[in-house]
């Protein structure tokens, strides 16, 4: 089994869970990081890697400018380019920033193992992925994934062959919808601020968060208006929005609804006796911003048996480790234990 350390640069939380999910399934130790600035201060700071996956299109500091200022630090680590394929530029500006080579997003695993072969050694990756990655559907919730198999323009099936495996999509979807709310009121206050480059990156989020849920058509219509905006075309935006919102807010209400359901039928709360030593642990790890310990922590963290609305609370604690967000993880933690 692979022993490599990667990080991966993304300002899209699903986009990093997935391939977060996706690249520990190879039994890799997975670091991330939410920006660029981000990804440039882990290397200030020490930090060392054996590859790094980084986004092209971010706010404040994209993935060029952050690969030129880490090969600026006398850095070598592979970096690897996430991009979207046709909708962006030729690989030329890539490597000429020091990047290495491309991979597109949706991520197919295909194509990450070829990455993996041609630029971590060989002592570090063996080619096979670890866990049960390939039982798509096994483990999920029969009355749950009904529901959301009936959602208009949502393909469960396609959602489930990009991220492998049904517990992996389930988190997905809630922390797509967790990211919507926030998106939508950026995309209004861009447009109308006539501030195109930033509409762009932010459709551009939407758009891969999109795809790798499965809603293929309102994927298309973000990469359409990633595209209008990229040539500057604020008409198309202004005339296409609408319809794009409104099916954003109906797969929205869809998802809320049929979570909303489940969590009626999880469960009283229940404290097991090896959870608050737990969270003392991460307690001290987020203090110290210990990564190692952290990883350990959340590692016992998610071996506890845990069901109902405590798998659902551990659930958000994950997502915010996941973003770095320890105040937020923490906040959680406290909530449990009163």
């Amino acid at each position: 089994m692979a022993d490599a350390k990667v990080l991966i640069v993304d300002d899209v939380e699903s986009n990093l869970y997935v391939a977060k999910k996706l690249m520990a399934s190879y039994g890799m130790t997975v670091e991330t990081a939410a920006s660029g600035f981000e990804a440039v201060a882990r290397f200030r700071s020490g930090s060392v890697y054996d590859m790094v996956f980084m986004d092209h299109m971010m706010p404040e500091m994209d993935g060029i400018e952050a690969a030129q200022k880490i090969r600026e630090l006398g850095v070598n680590t592979p970096i690897i380019a996430l991009t979207a394929g046709e909708a962006e530029c030729s690989g030329e500006i890539f490597f000429s920033a020091g990047m290495n080579a491309l991979l597109t997003k949706p991520i197919n695993k295909a194509a990450l193992e070829k990455i993996f072969a041609d630029w971590i050694p060989a002592e570090k990756f063996d080619g096979r992925p670890g866990g049960t990655i390939a039982e798509a559907a096994v483990g999920a919730n029969t009355g749950l994934l009904k529901r959301i198999e009936k959602i208009e323009g949502l393909s469960v099936q396609t959602g489930l062959d990009r991220v492998g495996q049904w517990d992996i999509y389930e988190k997905l979807l809630k922390l797509t919808v967790r990211e919507f709310a926030n998106r939508v009121r950026n995309l209004n206050d861009f447009l109308a601020k006539g501030d195109l480059h930033s509409f762009c990156i932010e459709v551009h989020g939407l758009k891969s968060a999109l795809a790798n849920i499965g809603a293929e058509d309102l994927s298309a219509q973000a990469r359409n208006m990633e595209d209008a905006s990229g040539r500057e075309d604020a008409a198309f935006c202004i005339s296409n929005l609408p319809r794009f919102l409104q099916g954003l807010g109906s797969l929205n209400s869809c998802l809320t609804e049929a979570f909303a359901r489940e969590s009626q039928n999880s469960g009283p709360l229940t404290i097991p006796p090896e959870l608050p030593p737990v969270f003392e642990k991460l307690r001290d790890a987020f203090g110290k911003n210990d990564f190692s310990a952290i990883d350990e922590g959340m590692e016992s963290l998610n071996a506890l048996k845990a069901g109902g609305v405590l798998k659902e609370e551990i659930d958000k604690i994950n997502e915010a480790v996941l973003m770095i967000d320890y105040k937020g993880a923490m906040e959680v933690m406290q909530r449990l234990l009163g």
